[in-house]
Formats: structure tokens, C-alpha cells, sequence
């Protein structure tokens, strides 16, 4: 169903970030990874994308990918609701060099 919603509008970010969200509750990492650049591509301001992409990083044990997804995150919502949880874990990234 989302598919068809990306088909009527390419270039709807939400609709890339919902199957985003899907392929990684499914495992699908790099398909996750690929539909939540293609979200960031269409609207680089929207911010869940970036905590996503983290997330799928993370999972992936890629650390450096994950704090540049974490910095993105900051960068476009500096005072969102999950930026403390984003810079603890960049604090813990530091850490654990």
C-alpha cells in the first residue's frame, strides 16, 4: 500500500520514511536504508529520517555512519523532542573510542 502512495507522488518524503520504517521491522536493512535517503533526498529538513538511518546503521555495527546520521539529525532539529537521546548517544559513541 505505501508502495502505490510513492507511485502517486514520487516525492513524498513521509511516504519513503513509512517504508523505511517497514523494511527495517521487516530486516530489510539496505532496502530500509535506501527509501530513507530517498526521504531525506525530497525533504533534507525532515528529521525522523536521519534518527531512522541511525538506527539502521546501528544495526549494522557501521558506528561512523550512525554518528553522521545522529550529527544530520541535530543539524535539521537541534531542540526536537529526541535530541538529547541523540547527542547521549553520540557522547557514547566518544566514549567508546
Amino acid at each position: 500500500m505505501i508502495r502505490e502512495g510513492i507511485q502517486l507522488d514520487p516525492a513524498d518524503a513521509r511516504g519513503h520514511f513509512s517504508l523505511a520504517w517497514v523494511l527495517h521491522t521487516m530486516g530489510r536493512l539496505p532496502e530500509a536504508e535506501q527509501s530513507a535517503r530517498e526521504a531525506i533526498l525530497y525533504k533534507p529538513t525532515f528529521p525522523d529520517p536521519y534518527l531512522l538511518l541511525a538506527q539502521i546503521h546501528l544495526d549494522q555495527g557501521n558506528f561512523s555512519s550512525e554518528i553522521e546520521d545522529l550529527n544530520g539529525y541535530l543539524k535539521v532539529d537541534p531542540h526536537g523532542p529526541l535530541s538529547a537521546r541523540a547527542r547521549a548517544a553520540l557522547a557514547e559513541r566518544a566514549s567508546r573510542k
